[in-house]
């Protein structure tokens, strides 16, 4: 599986004090993501430069 997430989403939020920012779900890659597969996602990986925080997360299945 190459893919966690197919369908980027946006929305803004608003913290308590009442400062708003925007949190995305983007295109989420497994490790190893095959290099041709890269350029495809280019736009979603260059607002990277952007951010001014990101929050990468990872799954971890571990067979009991």
């Amino acid at each position: 599986m190459l893919f966690a997430t197919l369908d980027p989403n946006s929305r803004k939020a608003r913290l308590l004090s009442g400062r708003e920012f925007i949190i995305s779900d983007t295109v989420g890659f497994v490790s190893k993501l095959p290099t041709k597969l890269i350029e495809a996602f280019k736009s979603t990986l260059e607002e990277i430069k952007y951010s001014d925080l990101i929050v990468h997360v990872m799954m971890l299945l571990v067979k009991i």
